[in-house]
């Protein structure tokens, strides 16, 4: 039996946030994708969270630069 309980994600909102990602819905489909990674094995780290946000999200043009 495999416990999928105990699979978390390191990101939190405010994480995000520092990222220049606006508060919003798209929050919630950021860490769905981390969950889902986490759970396949393939993202083991915070450092492998934020470099998927980063390649993923801010450079898929879903937001604006900081500032912008």
């Amino acid at each position: 039996v495999t416990h999928y309980g105990k699979v978390k994600i390191a990101l939190k909102g405010h994480d995000l946030k520092d990222l220049c990602i606006p508060e919003g819905p798209l929050y919630q489909k950021i860490f769905h994708e981390l969950l889902k990674l986490r759970l396949d094995g393939m993202i083991r780290s915070r450092k492998e969270e934020i470099s998927w946000v980063l390649k993923h999200v801010k450079k898929g043009k879903l937001i604006q630069e900081c500032g912008s």
